[in-house]
């Protein structure tokens, strides 16, 4: 593809941003329509913290390749809707750690369930073959896009 046949709407950017668009928006939907109190982007920051809890601001933005900034308004959505807690670190007073509440904990069954809900929604009638070369296709760009210490890319 080259300048003169370029065409926005049919973009790798365009169109991975309109389908990650589309899957944040049925996912806070269905998290609206269960009673969670919870935006799609809280619910990365979530998902990490289920994983390991007590994660640094700087953990969670690398893990999400996000800007501390944004991470830590998201964070600030947490503690406001009592699902998160910061703390100081025990060993190193500069680093905060974030914490899941006992509410903050109860929730994962729930939007496990919304977002199970919307990935099998977004993936109706496509092929398994298709679906995996699809998800190798999006890894294989983002390889070729993370910076690198040297390395070279394949």
């Amino acid at each position: 593809m080259d300048a003169k046949t370029f065409r926005l709407d049919e973009s790798l950017g365009y169109l991975t941003h309109r389908a990650a668009r589309a899957l944040a928006n049925d996912l806070g939907r269905r998290f609206a329509e269960a009673g969670l109190d919870l935006t799609a982007e809280q619910w990365r920051v979530m998902t990490l913290l289920w994983g390991r809890d007590g994660l640094t601001q700087q953990d969670i933005s690398d893990g999400l390749l996000q800007e501390k900034t944004g991470i830590s308004r998201l964070v600030d959505g947490l503690e406001a809707r009592s699902l998160a807690v910061r703390a100081r670190d025990e060993r190193d007073s500069r680093k905060r750690r974030v914490y899941l509440t006992i509410e903050g904990k109860k929730l994962k069954r729930g939007c496990i369930a919304a977002a199970l809900a919307t990935l099998e929604q977004a993936v109706v009638g496509v092929p398994a073959e298709k679906l995996e070369a699809c998800l190798e296709v999006l890894r294989h760009v983002a390889r070729n896009l993370t910076p690198t210490d040297g390395a070279s890319k394949d």
